[in-house]
């Protein structure tokens, strides 16, 4: 069960990337720009894993993400 379940997560992880791929190349984005985007996913991801650990990634994610002045929805589950 937790195989399958692990296996959709990945699955909408990936569905999102890909939205937000579309979202960047429709908003003017170069594909060279989102690649450098995409190499630096897996350590924003290692640093997320970091703070989860730590329970401190939504706040992190937060900080990060508005102290750009970029408004975003936070995750209604806290417990990420």
């Amino acid at each position: 069960m937790k195989r399958i379940i692990d296996a959709g997560q990945e699955d909408a992880g990936s569905r999102l990337q890909h939205l937000w791929v579309i979202a960047m190349l429709q908003a003017g984005l170069s594909p060279k720009t989102i690649n450098r985007v995409a190499a630096i996913l897996p350590m924003v991801c290692k640093r997320f894993a970091e703070y989860k650990t730590s329970q401190l990634a939504d706040a992190w994610m937060k900080r990060e993400i508005e102290g750009k002045g970029i408004v975003l929805p936070e995750p209604k589950d806290s417990t990420m």
